[in-house]
C-alpha cells in the first residue's frame, strides 16, 4: 500500500476548493471561511488574519498558505478532523476514494440515506467513480 499523500497536497486541495472562482488567492473571507471549516476557532482566526497575507494585498496566496500552516503545526493538527475522514476513506492512499468505499464506510458508520447519496454523486464530477480531496471539500464546505 502506499503512504498516505503529504499534508501540502491536503493543504492545496483545500485551498483550491474554496478559490472557487479560480483566481488563485483567497480574499480574507474566503480564507476566514475555509479556516472555520477546517476547524479553527475565532480567537484563532484574529492571529491568523494578521500574519498570513504578508504583503498586505488582501489577496492570500496559495503557497502563503501552505508556508503560514506549516509555521504552526498546531494548525494542521487542527485541522486534521476533515483528512482523518477522507483518509478513512482513500483505502489505497491514493489521494482519491472510491464511491463504493465511501457509501460503504457511511453505511457501516449508520449515516447513509438519500440526502447522502445525492451529495457523493455530486463528489464525482466526472463521473469515474472516484471522488478526490478537493472534490469531497467543495461538498463538504457547501453544506457548512
Amino acid at each position: 500500500m502506499a503512504k498516505p499523500p503529504s499534508v501540502d497536497v491536503y493543504l492545496q486541495a483545500e485551498f483550491q476548493s474554496m478559490d472557487t472562482n479560480k483566481h488563485g488567492f483567497l480574499t480574507p473571507i474566503e480564507f476566514s471561511n475555509l479556516m472555520v471549516y477546517l476547524g479553527c476557532n475565532n480567537r484563532q482566526l484574529e492571529k491568523l488574519m494578521e500574519d498570513v497575507d504578508p504583503d498586505k494585498d488582501a489577496k492570500i496566496q496559495e503557497r502563503d498558505f501552505i508556508i503560514y500552516m506549516h509555521k504552526y503545526p498546531e494548525l494542521i493538527e487542527n485541522t486534521n478532523i476533515i483528512r482523518g475522514l477522507f483518509q478513512k476513506f482513500d483505502k489505497d492512499n491514493s489521494g482519491s476514494a472510491l464511491k463504493t468505499d465511501v457509501v460503504a464506510d457511511l453505511k457501516e458508520m449508520g449515516i447513509y440515506n438519500d440526502k447522502i447519496d445525492s451529495k457523493i454523486e455530486a463528489m464525482d464530477q466526472n463521473k469515474d467513480g472516484n471522488i478526490s480531496y478537493r472534490d469531497f471539500l467543495r461538498i463538504y464546505f457547501s453544506g457548512k
